[in-house]
């Protein structure tokens, strides 16, 4: 349990330095769906070479219905 918080927290440290806002984006930054998306796009470089479209394409099957 301990080293899931510490990880969770490092992963937090990591993002928020990228995305500042991600909270704005992501309520759970550990969601199969947040996962997916700083798998894919680490920085926001990577954001800005890529269409909305494409990021929700990237993240759908990870989306729950």
């Amino acid at each position: 349990m301990k080293s899931n918080v510490m990880n969770k927290n490092q992963l937090h440290s990591q993002i928020a330095h990228s995305y500042p806002s991600y909270r704005k984006f992501f309520a759970l930054i550990d969601a199969k769906s947040a996962l997916c998306f700083w798998e894919n796009y680490p920085s926001p470089e990577h954001v800005k070479e890529t269409s909305p479209e494409k990021i929700y394409e990237t993240i759908k099957p990870s989306i729950r219905r």
